[in-house]
This record gives C-alpha cells, structure tokens and sequence, in this order.
C-alpha cells in the first residue's frame, strides 16, 4: 500500500478483511467518541493492539493488515489464526472453524507446487496416509480439500491442532532426556508406529522433529508424508514414479533406506526409531560428523560411538535394547514396533519406581496412553475430548512474525522434562525431511482411501492365504525376508575414506527449514571383479536449494544376497508374434471387430504404456470410441493410484445401437480408483448375478459416468467408498438408468469415512429397491437434482452416527410411490451446515415425505436447513409427528391429489412423470440457484 498507513485506513483494511464485523468496529468507533478520542489521533498499531486485547485480531492477523493486507485469512469455511511454521514443502496455520469454533491446523502446499506432480501427490500421500489411521499416537486428519483464489489453486489438509513441542526442541532447550521418559517417549511412537505398520504403512521419516508431545506428555507421530504402503507394490510407488532413490532423513535412516528407500520394510522405522531414543539420551544423532553423504555411508558401515561415551551411566539393559534397535541387520532388530514397545514396556516396569508408575503408566494421560498395551482407553479418551489439536510440522515460523494467542506449551509434569516456551525449530540441515526437487507439467489430484478400500477393489487371490504368524512384520512383495535360517549380520563393504577434499554441505539459509537428500541411479554400472560400484550424488534443498554433497565412490560387496539367475528357454516364436510398444498414441482410438483394438482394454494398457515413458510431458486427451452394436464381454478396470494414467480419458460408445458390457464372472462391470478427469459415456452394463455393477474407490475429480444404463444387479448399482471430487471440478454421475434385479437391492451406496464434492443429475432409480441412494459417513458438496425414485422403499437416506452434512442441496427431484421420500437416521453432527431442499415433487407417497428416526430437533434444522417450494400429494397428519421435518412451511404444497396426475408413468417413457395440465407442479416462478421452473424432475 502506497503511503503511511492512516487510522482510518487501517479500519477500512480490518472491514474489508471480513475478520471483525462492522458492527463490533461501530462499537469502538463509537467508544472513542464517548471518550473524545479523534480517530486521527490514534496510531494503526494503537488499534491493533486494541482489537488484539478484545480477542477480535491474532498478533499475525493485525500484523499482516498493519502491512497493508487484507485477504487470504480465510480457506474455505476455516478462518487462519497464525502462522506456525513454512518451509519448501508446504506452510503450517493454526485456524479455527468458522461455524464450529474448533481449533485446528491446516497445511498449505504453496501455489507453486500445484504444478509439480511429485510434490503435489506426496502431499496427497499425507493426506491419504494420515487419514487412514485413527491411533492416540498418530496426528488426525480432518479434511482436504482445494481453493481457488483468483487464479491460483490452494491445497490444503486440515489436522488436529496439538498443543505442544517436538522432541527435537525440547532436548535443543533443556539437553538430554531422563532415561525414564525418553524410553517412554519412544515406546509411545513405538505403539503409533505399530498401528501404521498394521496397516501395511511404513513411515520412512522417524525422526525427533515428527515425533511432538503434547501439554499431557501424549507422543503424536507427525509428517506421514514419505510413508509407503506395503500393498500398493514397487510399480505403484510414488517415489519410483518420480524417480527418487534415497528418501528420508540423513541422520536417522537405516542402513537399507540409504540403499533402496522403496524396498524398506517397517524395520527400517525401528532402526530410525533407536536412531531417536540415542538422540534423546546423549542430544545428539549417532554420527555428528562429515557431511550428508559421508554420515549416510556411516550408518552402513561404522558403528556409532557408544551411548556410555555420554551418559556413563546408561543402564547396561538399556544400552542392549538400544543396540538390538539399531543394529545393521534388520534381521538382528527387533521384527516388530510392538515387540519393540513391549520390551521398553518392561525395562520402564524394572526401572522406575511406583510413584513414577502411577503418575506416567497408570493414569491413562499422557506417558500412559497404551502402556496397557491396549490403546482402547485412550481412543475413547479421544473420543469425548475431539478438540485435540493440531498438527505441527517440523518448519520454520516465518521470519517477523510474532507468535499470537494461543501457542502452546508443554506443561511440567511429574518426573517429565521441565517446561519448555515456544521457540524456532533447530535449522540444522542434518534434522531436515530430504525429497527429490522433480518438476512434472502435469499435476495429478487424488487421495487413496484407507486399506479397506484398497482391499475391495483388488482381486482377491486364488491361492490360500499363509498361515499368520503371531507377530508378523510388514515387508516388500518384491523381496520377501525369509525366517526359517537366522542368518548373520552381513558386513558392508567399507565406503573410500579418503573423499575429495572439496567435498562439501552448502549450508542451509536461516529462513529454510527441509533439505533434501537424493541418491540418483549410476550413470553406469561398472564391474570390478566381485563388486558393484555406484556413485551416489547427495542433493539437499528446502526452496529451491541445492544442496550438492559431492561424488562418493563406494562398494557394497556384501551388502545384499544376490540370488542365482534362472536359465531361461528362448521361445522364438513367442517373440515373433509379441506386438512392439507403442511410442505414441493417436488422440482418438477405436474399438471394434475391424478396427486395430478389439477391446477397451488394449487401449487403456497401451496408454498406460506411453503415459509412462512420457510421464509429465504427454498432456494428450485421450478418446477411445467403441463401435456401436457391439457386446463385449470384458471388464473396464482402472486403478490409478499409482499415477500411471493421464487426466482426461474418454471412453464413449457410438451413438446407434448400444454398447453392452456383459462380462462373465461375478466382479464389478466397472472399476475406477483414484482416477481424475475419466469419462465413461454410452453403455448399457448387463450384471445379471452380479452384486455389484459398478465399484468406484477415493478421488475422482473431474470423472463423470453419463449416459448409462445398469441393470440386474443383485445387491447395489453403484458402490462408491470414500468418493471425492473438488468444489470446481465434482464427481459427476448425470443420466444414469438404475434397475435392479432383486426389490432388496440398492441403486447408489456411498460409503467409507467421507464423500464430497459429488453432482448427481437426472439420474433414475426405476423400479422396485429398497433404497435408491443412501449415503453412511460424512456427506458435503454434493448436489442431487433432477433425480427420480420410483418404487423404492426409501428414495433417499442418510445413515448418520455423529457424521455432518454439510453443503447438501436435493433440488427438483421427483419421490414417486415410495414408501418415505428422505429418511435420516439421526440428526448430523455439530459441522453440519446449508442444506437445502427445494422444488421436489412427493406423489402417492405412503409414508413420510421427510423424517429423522432418533431424536429429531426442530431447533436445530432452523438454523441449518433451507426448505422452499416442496409439493406433496400426501395430506399433513394431524398433528405432525415429532419425528418427520417440515419442508413446506415456505411456499410449499401439500394434500392436493392432482400432484400424482402425469402425461405418463411407465418407466422409460419420453414423459415419464412428466405432469400433466391439471398438475400444479408444472410451473413456478424464477429460477433461484439454477432451479427450474416446475417442481420435480421432469417439466412439462
């Protein structure tokens, strides 16, 4: 802003900021004209500070106005609070709810990165990581979601805001820990690490910055970020997609993640895991010297000093679990993170005493959660206290910008480190989350759902499945660590210790918080007798820093069992007949008896192909025309989680006669995972004997199922879990024809933890199903118009058990010969909020036109429920019963039987529940919000 900021300038700044309202700024105007005070007497910064005393402005807030800024402190329905901390991944706000008031954290990947595909899902991946698990000692997740603000798109993921500090500060400020509590510290991350390791999770990042305790001594495991899931394969990581070899934190990685970072098992957390307790007890990592490269190699090769050197002290036990946690070979580790809390459960029993016991094991607080080994208490602790707090990353708090009201301290308590104040995390490079820096043109926007969901859509195998074991441990499918011979710890060989003197670590700048470290592949692999050589180049960055270690020369003769080569039989003819791989593929590809594809999927595989050699660079739109006329007896199949298919593919048949789908088998006609930007346009889909016609699983932004018809399946039409678009680009399901082949069947079932951003247009539930769309978690951002139910037991319903409903509109739409219209199970979640249900039409209804079956609250469906212009033909009972909402106070009909009068009402007519003259449903007035003009479905 050009000039010195006025009084009045600096209030026209909080007014448009839309912070304080206009009212409670008449208030102070009209204080100081009581008081006598001229507005042009008082310093911006005197007001600010006044504003800040009424609790109207943070510090950050005022700060951020007092430069001239008004805008971005809102995202969404949240409001930003403070800026806890920024790096070159992302940026950290403590916010608030704006309806719920509710605390939370939101981190912000900066615009820049949209663009960049490897930054972009692996902030994602966090997302998806986190939200797939619910432990005590694991940060939660909320939300994700996308903004736009001008040109510019804001992604964001909203977590619990944890009021507290890492251990990388505390033991920075006060040196190191107590045995006691640093041994409980790192059982607690062993017990949340458990959890994730349950679910095929690895985190690959344990480090003291991702581990924060909270004001009751509580262990959050932070920045899931680089976690890996077991099930998804070597071909569907992330880090292969972008070509990163080495991830994780120099200091804390274990000898097997410096080599291969995507071949790691839940041992490599336990490595890094002791990596932290040794930090903890002597305030330092275990190699403090030479740079990046050179203490990666150490962690190979050398044995670190040992702990004794700095805490004399040491209990001999202790030192012995310590060791066993950080030996070179994850065989001579401990197998499991539970087998790992169990002994550090015992050694805390053997050493403290009971007053220790009682006050950190016992109470259930804090230190204690899941010392039980049973983490049930404190999960239903959680439960009645669901404001926990939030999530803070291990960043940088951005430079000028004083702390506001409300940062968190970790309190003292008994037997625990004193208290510790707020402060700056440590910018030491060696403490910093190290990623590959790979820009990719195409940004790809999708989150995985949790394991359940991936388990629904993988066949599941033929084999039976190996008998468990009792305490398992998470590894690769690629290489499998067999258990039956216990093999010695295999020596690696030594790295040249003699590097080149020039070889050196650019320090990071003050402001930068990440460096990153990448080991790319060798240029070539040369041979020297028995041993393979490799040149690893040490790259580290926070915002676009290079950090370039040097070029180091090292063998790794022992250090990985190489297994014999089978002989293979050459099959010439094999070979004559196997068709090349394309280079490129045409924009529009055809699928017919005469064309070059015979199937829908050749093509998908071979775009497959081709979107992987030019991953990033082939921005094709891809049309794939089926030949009209056509019965295929095959599948459409698409799991893109692993980022192998372009945005944009359209699979359409051909106008004329239809397109069947009527594969054999019982599996889903058509199943979509992760897919972005996917049309499927034209096809009839034949389940007959089959429960499901159509699965679709996590982000689908963009994706739209048109023109479909889906008939005779048994038990639901379309299975959709955990299904999410964005707000500008929704999942989209319009014109869609649903018969069901049994009346216990469902047409649309949306299930998993929540589903947003889903448009549902004139789509039709035909005959006789027990429900037609039912939703069972969180619904928001979804719109539902110009639908029909015709002879379902319930048109609508919403299994709720504490879920929101938030951003919900069901417009135009037609309930006719139903049993009840809308049915809600019981009342929505304090989050919920704007929904709106207008201009539908309930003819030769039996029951309800809408109801709520447990403790309905009149109430509260006032403040958050907008009803207008609903006609029913059913008469209002006398009195209304407490159960059943009214949705015709404004504008609305009831009672008046020629609303059941239509032009036609067999199914598949043109004028299918069209109204007819007499029906008072044909015509009114304006179009407010995009409505027609006529109450249902269909105009006359």
């Amino acid at each position: 802003m050009a000039g010195k900021l006025t009084a009045e300038g600096f209030l026209n700044l909080v007014k448009q900021s839309g912070l304080v309202s206009v009212d409670q700024l008449k208030k102070l105007l009209s204080e100081y004209q009581e008081q006598g005070i001229k507005l042009g007497e008082r310093e911006p910064a005197e007001i600010a500070d006044e504003l800040i005393q009424r609790t109207l402005l943070t510090r950050w807030q005022a700060n951020k106005l007092l430069q001239g800024k008004h805008k971005g402190f809102f995202l969404g329905k949240y409001r930003l609070l403070d800026l806890v901390g920024k790096g070159g991944m992302s940026s950290v706000y403590l916010a608030e709810h704006v309806l719920m008031r509710r605390r939370c954290a939101i981190k912000v990947l900066p615009s820049k990165r949209v663009n960049d595909a490897s930054y972009l899902a692996r902030f994602h991946r966090e997302a998806q990581a986190v939200a797939s698990l619910d432990h005590p000692n694991i940060v939660r997740a909320y939300d994700v979601d996308h903004e736009m603000e001008n040109d510019a798109e804001i992604h964001f993921l909203v977590m619990e805001y944890v009021d507290g500090q890492d251990l990388q500060e505390i033991v920075t400020k006060n040196g190191a820990l107590e045995f006691r509590d640093a041994v409980n510290y790192i059982r607690q991350a062993a017990k949340g690490l458990a959890h994730a390791h349950e679910a095929d999770m690895v985190h690959r990042d344990v480090k003291p910055g991702n581990l924060l305790v909270d004001s009751k001594g509580v262990v959050k495991i932070l920045d899931l970020g680089l976690a890996r899931f077991f099930h998804e394969g070597e071909d569907k990581s992330l880090t292969i997609a972008h070509d990163e070899k080495v991830l994780g934190t120099a200091d804390y990685l274990a000898p097997e993640q410096a080599i291969d970072s995507h071949m790691v098992d839940s041992r490599a957390d336990i490595y890094s895991l002791g990596c932290t307790l040794y930090f903890l007890l002597t305030g330092h990592p275990p190699f403090t010297e030479g740079t990046l490269a050179q203490r990666l190699m150490a962690h190979q090769t050398k044995e670190p000093p040992p702990i004794t050197k700095d805490r004399p002290d040491t209990p001999e036990d202790l030192v012995k679990i310590l060791e066993k946690m950080m030996a070179k070979d994850r065989d001579e580790r401990y197998q499991t993170a539970d087998e790992t809390a169990d002994a550090l459960f015992e050694w805390l029993q053997n050493n403290t005493d009971e007053e220790w016991r009682q006050n950190n094991l016992s109470s259930g607080l804090g230190s204690g959660v899941g010392l039980s080994q049973s983490a049930s208490g404190a999960q239903d602790q959680q439960k009645k206290n669901p404001e926990l707090a939030a999530f803070l990353s291990n960043l940088k708090e951005e430079s000028g910008i004083q702390k506001g009201p409300g940062s968190g301290e970790v309190k003292q308590k008994p037997g625990s480190s004193p208290e510790q104040p707020a402060t700056k995390p440590s910018s030491d490079v060696r403490g910093s989350s190290v990623i590959k820096e790979d820009k990719i043109s195409s940004a790809s926007t999708r989150i995985a759902g949790a394991a359940e969901t991936q388990q629904k859509l993988e066949p599941k195998p033929t084999a039976p499945a190996a008998k468990p074991v009792k305490k398992p441990v998470a590894k690769p499918v690629a290489k499998p660590v067999a258990k039956a011979v216990k093999r010695p710890a295999k020596k690696t060989a030594p790295v040249v210790e003699a590097l080149p003197s020039d070889s050196a670590v650019m320090e990071a700048e003050p402001d930068e918080m990440e460096a990153e470290v990448v080991e790319e592949a060798a240029p070539a692999e040369l041979s020297l007798t028995s041993q393979k050589w490799f040149m690893p180049a040490v790259v580290g960055g926070g915002i676009g820093l290079l950090l370039i270690a040097g070029v180091v020369m090292f063998a790794l003769s022992g250090g990985a069992e190489e297994k014999p080569q089978e002989k293979q039989v050459a099959q010439p003819e094999e070979a004559e007949k196997k068709t090349p791989e394309p280079e490129t593929l045409p924009e529009e590809i055809k699928v017919g008896p005469e064309e070059q594809y015979k199937t829908i999927a050749a093509v998908l595989k071979d775009i497959q192909i081709v979107f992987g050699k030019t991953f990033g660079v082939d921005s094709k739109h891809y049309t794939i025309k089926v030949v009209a006329g056509q019965e295929l007896k095959e599948r459409i199949q698409i799991d893109n989680s692993s980022l192998s298919y372009p945005k944009g593919i359209t699979i359409v048949a051909e106008s004329g006669k239809p397109v069947i789908l009527a594969p054999d088998g019982p599996e889903p006609v058509i199943q979509l995972k992760g897919m972005e930007g996917l049309t499927i346009d034209g096809f009839l889909i034949k389940a007959q004997g089959k429960k499901v016609a159509v699965q679709l699983a996590d982000y689908l932004v963009g994706t739209k199922l048109k023109n479909l018809k889906i008939n005779d399946y048994q038990s639901t039409g379309i299975l959709a879990t955990g299904v999410s678009g964005l707000n500008d680009e929704p999942f989209l399901l319009e014109n869609v024809r649903l018969k069901a082949g049994s009346p216990q069947a469902i047409g649309l079932d949306f299930t998993g933890e929540t589903n947003h951003s889903i448009m549902m247009s004139n789509v039709r539930c035909l005959n006789a199903m027990q429900t037609g769309v039912r939703f069972s978690s969180s619904v928001r951002n979804t719109h539902i118009k110009e639908s029909i139910f015709s002879e379902s037991s319930t048109g609508i319903r919403f299994e709720l058990q504490g879920d929101d409903l938030s951003n919900l509109k069901l417009t135009n739409n037609t309930f006719f010969i139903v049993n009840a219209g809308i049915v809600i199970t019981a009342m929505p979640g304090p989050g919920s909020e704007a929904i709106q249900i207008s201009r539908n039409l309930f003819a030769t209804l039996e029951g309800a036109e809408a109801k709520v079956e447990q403790q309905n609250d009149p109430k509260v469906w006032a403040k958050i429920l907008t009803a207008q212009e609903n006609y029913s033909s059913r008469t209002a009972p006398k009195p209304i019963p407490a159960d059943e909402l009214d949705l015709f106070k404004n504008k609305g009909k009831r009672g008046d039987a020629n609303l059941s009068n239509f032009v036609s009402t067999t199914p598949g007519d043109e004028k299918f529940l069209s109204p007819a003259p007499d029906n008072p449903a044909r015509k009114v007035a304006g179009t407010p919000g995009g409505m027609k003009p006529y109450v249902g479905a269909v105009g006359p």
